[in-house]
């Protein structure tokens, strides 16, 4: 069930809180959280009946082995890494076997000339974000981070809809305090208008901001995965109207799940801040998805050793975590690329820190003032093989963007299919409706022109909610100069523009997609 749709807007969500407050009227909230533990399963049931089972079997598995590491009779050290390893093995083997196993087949029949069946398998919807939160959990408790927790209190904190199918990923220390509050589920009315404005920033930015940026982006790539060559503009184009469609379908996606949860009384981590506007790619994954790459650091770099083995091994340890964050989003090498870039990125990045101590200071001062400038040019390279479906694709686009195919503006692929005939039903098969290619190029450029803007020098939904505590452990300075205009209110002013966002989102869902992390 998508968040973006009219059964979950119209029904599913005002019936799941009208019950869950009504409940939570009681002494306490057990009852309410029954109901969303409930509700949770149906959700995410929703699409695949069968997959509850999967998730309630992984719930058990892990909180059994928790049990075990909280257990003072198993406090001996070698016995509690047992279950530690048994129990981070468990969750791999699953996740292996459920997204990586015909990847696997795939290669050893090209590399080794086999002919190995492909097993039948569907992606469960949302394994890759439960398994690394119930890994983070089973970690931390092995630390002595964790405390005693009821199965109810577990399996919720894993369920939660709100952040089930595409994170934030959450750690026990974020959502226990607010399961143990006794009071959580009692209806006050900041709770639901605050989430609700959150949720309609989220909605808007999916179904009218990066809905309008796939217009530009989706027929591109298609075209180049047909094997049609793209001009330098044409390729241009595509791929910064990506970047934009992807940044506010998942920031999309995180604004929503931090609204839903806060009409709930809950309020989850911050997974995004502004992270188009980093000055260097340290700090954009400090800004992008901020959830992951938390678990990447505390969980992987750090156990590898991160920085305290010397220069080359934390290097080293670097490119192993972003090539592990590359295969987590999918099972293809350029996934695996795709990580693999932003590790030698991230690389380059601490030696050019180290350069800037005896570098030229002109040269210094030069580069360092272009810093956005590049690090976006960077991430948008790369996200050429994020987005590309194979690797000769991919090589294809990225050969489209140096100008190896031309630099003619008349769509390529529209003169091999018709001229702009052939273009316009070729778009019209894609949801895109134009009358002349130009009106595409010129609509084109405004779109792109007005989300650079909105992303480099707006504020971001949690600056705009500064005042209402959003979410936890917000990192977005405090808006200034004209964005400090740019704040929500309890005023009529507010609910008034308010209405107007919910109003141009709601009529737009007959047309929504699924969300860009939905895939992994």
């Amino acid at each position: 069930m998508l968040f973006n749709s009219y059964v979950f807007i119209l029904l599913f969500l005002p019936v799941t809180l009208v019950v869950y407050y009504r409940l939570g009227r009681r002494v306490d909230s057990t009852a309410a959280f029954y109901w969303l533990i409930l509700v949770s399963l149906l959700f995410y049931g929703f699409w695949n009946i069968y997959y509850p089972l999967l998730l309630l079997g992984s719930v058990g598995f892990n909180f059994l082995i928790g049990r075990r590491l909280l257990d003072k009779e198993s406090a001996v050290s070698t016995a509690r890494k047992w279950y530690l390893f048994v129990g981070v093995a468990g969750n791999i083997i699953v996740l292996g076997y459920c997204k990586y196993a015909n990847f696997f087949i795939e290669n050893l029949n090209h590399f080794l000339k086999l002919d190995v069946a492909s097993l039948p398998l569907v992606l469960p919807l949302a394994v890759s974000f439960f398994t690394f939160q119930q890994i983070a959990y089973l970690v931390d408790t092995y630390h002595h981070k964790t405390e005693s927790v009821s199965f109810l209190h577990y399996l919720l904190f894993v369920s939660f809809f709100p952040k089930l199918t595409a994170g934030p990923i959450v750690t026990y220390a974020e959502m226990f305090p607010g399961l143990k509050k006794t009071n959580v589920a009692r209806f006050t009315a900041e709770n639901p208008v605050v989430g609700v404005t959150i949720f309609s920033l989220g909605l808007f930015k999916k179904v009218i901001l990066a809905e309008q940026a796939a217009k530009y982006a989706n027929p591109v790539f298609a075209a180049n995965f047909n094997g049609i060559e793209c001009s330098f503009f044409e390729a241009w184009m595509g791929i910064v109207a990506y970047n934009f469609q992807i940044y506010f379908d998942f920031s999309g996606y995180s604004d929503m799940a931090i609204g839903l949860a806060r009409m709930f009384g809950f309020r989850l981590p911050e997974n995004f801040n502004s992270p188009y506007k980093a000055s260097s790619v340290i700090d954009f994954w400090r800004r992008w998805h901020i959830s992951l790459s938390n678990f990447l650091k505390n969980y992987i770099y750090i156990p590898l050793g991160g920085n305290r083995r010397g220069a080359p091994r934390r290097y080293i340890n670097l490119l192993l975590t972003m090539l592990l964050a590359g295969l987590w989003h999918g099972a293809g090498w350029p996934f695996i690329l795709w990580g693999g870039l932003h590790g030698l990125f991230l690389v380059i990045n601490h030696l050019w820190r180290k350069w800037q101590g005896w570098g030229h200071a002109a040269v210094v001062a030069i580069i360092n003032y272009g810093a956005r400038l590049w690090t976006l040019g960077a991430v948008t390279i790369a996200w050429v093989f994020f987005r590309a479906e194979d690797m000769t694709s991919a090589l294809r686009f990225l050969k489209a963007l140096v100008g190896g195919h031309g630099f003619s503006l008349p769509y390529k692929f529209g003169e091999k299919m018709g001229n702009w005939e052939g273009t316009k039903n070729f778009l019209a098969q894609l949801g895109v409706n134009f009358s002349s290619y130009n009106e595409l190029l010129e609509s084109g450029q405004l779109v792109v022109l007005f989300l650079f803007f909105a992303l480099t020098l707006g504020p971001n939904v949690q600056q705009i909610m500064v005042y209402c505590a959003p979410c936890q452990k917000m990192t977005a300075p405090s808006p200034r100069g004209f964005s400090s205009r740019i704040v929500w209110r309890p005023n009529g002013v507010c609910f008034a523009l308010m209405l107007v966002i919910c109003l141009s989102s709601f009529v737009c869902l007959y047309n929504a997609s699924e969300f860009v992390y939905f895939r992994f």
